[in-house]
């Protein structure tokens, strides 16, 4: 037998410390924890794609009949996540034979033009997407209006992560009419809130008038000293408030604007039912969440029911929230059940009452069960059901929000219509 040696020549040593450096081989630590964890990954920036893409590739098809691209403003840009987000998401029931399904394919984009406060965000954004010669960072202010007024229209003015809510009252209500008074007819607008009626935090609810209140990041340095330094005053909104917003902008400025969605992302799941920063009694349902999607890790079921203390005072947060938990924890118990043995959830007492959304999450369930009882090759419950189980309460928790601002984040889109003065 020859006994081999491999010998590293200098540059791939130089190579590969380069690539420790850079962190490319620190120990994986999944998606348990952190900004990019398996809620923000699977849930919160799926379902803002489902409610802005249909919308996007409209108007990427309009635009594409006219022989051009689209141009996007993102505002409160950061190091370009919204760009990110824009060009990831997927057209929904694309035909399987099809290889390319985006709704914004980067060859489609004229321009994009991010926009925000931090030098450090933008600096870091230039240098992500450095080989992208349609792609533009540049500094801006928005508490004090539309910052790229000197620019061209855009055709998608974009924002993301509650971006709206770093400004008050007045200065949001003054960045929106001026985007709508710069934009032309058939522009989309997309705006993103903290909810105001979200579990995360109770202490806030009916606050709106109250101006700008605490928000802390500590969810992100949930181990570190740093941790109490991520304190600042933002915003919450209510749906209510909103289209209020949208209706006086259409009554002052003769363009309308015509509210498309206002729907509330992770109504159970925000980033602060895990810190109970804002609210002791949340059900501390994130990480189990984060868990159902972890590779060949099993969940502890039981800890992701929730349950909900209504609040006097707000009838319509009350009900959706009622309504919200026992759909989801019925399909918690069904798949405890459905573990023991075969079970029909035709079976279930009240099955002919329950919401479409309801019953959709439990046939869902059923077939994953009969799927998963062919497999033969590795753990079925942590990789095939347990995924699917948090896909089903995903898309449950969608179909059931009704654009309250009962969710961490509340995401409208808006279209703008010909100027009627």
């Amino acid at each position: 037998m020859v006994n081999a040696k491999v010998v590293l020549n200098d540059g791939a040593v130089t190579t590969y410390a380069n690539a420790v450096q850079g962190g490319h081989y620190s120990l994986y630590t999944g998606g348990l924890t952190g900004k990019h964890d398996n809620v923000r990954c699977y849930w919160e920036d799926q379902l803002r794609g489902s409610l802005i893409a249909p919308h996007l590739h409209r108007l990427v098809q309009a635009k594409g009949s006219q022989g051009r691209g689209i141009r996007i403003a993102d505002l409160g840009c950061g190091s370009g996540e919204g760009l990110r987000l824009l060009t990831s998401w997927t057209i929904d029931q694309a035909p399987m034979q099809i290889p390319g399904n985006h709704v914004l394919p980067t060859d489609l984009i004229e321009s994009y033009t991010g926009c925000d406060l931090s030098e450090d965000m933008l600096r870091e954004g230039r240098n992500n997407f450095c080989e992208w010669p349609a792609v533009e960072f540049c500094k801006g202010d928005l508490s004090q209006g539309f910052p790229l007024r000197n620019y061209p229209t855009f055709d998608l003015y974009f924002t993301s992560y509650s971006s709206f809510s770093h400004i008050d009252s007045s200065a949001m209500k003054r960045l929106f009419r001026e985007i709508v008074e710069h934009a032309r007819g058939g522009a989309i607008i997309v705006c993103d809130w903290l909810g105001q009626y979200s579990v995360e935090w109770p202490c806030y609810w009916g606050q709106g008038d109250k101006g700008m209140l605490d928000y802390s990041m500590s969810w992100l340095y949930p181990k570190s000293p740093a941790r109490r330094q991520t304190h600042f005053p933002m915003r919450y909104w209510s749906g209510l408030e909103v289209r209020a917003v949208a209706d006086e902008l259409t009554a002052e400025t003769g363009i309308p604007v015509r509210t498309l969605q206002l729907a509330d992302i992770s109504s159970f799941v925000g980033r602060h039912v895990q810190t109970r920063l804002y609210n002791p009694w949340v059900n501390m349902v994130r990480q189990g969440i984060n868990m159902l999607h972890e590779e060949n890790v099993r969940t502890d079921l039981n800890t992701l029911r929730v349950e909900f203390r209504s609040l006097s005072g707000f009838n319509e947060a009350n009900i959706f929230y009622n309504n919200l938990m026992r759909a989801w924890n019925l399909v918690i118990d069904y798949c405890l059940d459905r573990m023991k043995r075969p079970v029909s959830p035709l079976d279930m007492p009240g099955w002919q009452k329950f919401p479409v959304s309801l019953q959709s999450a439990l046939i869902t369930m059923e077939r994953v069960f009969q799927v998963a009882e062919c497999l033969k090759m590795g753990d079925v419950r942590a990789n095939v059901i347990e995924p699917q189980l948090g896909y089903a309460l995903r898309d449950l928790e969608f179909s059931m929000q009704e654009g309250l601002g009962c969710g961490h984040a509340l995401v409208g889109v808006f279209e703008v219509g010909q100027d009627q003065r």
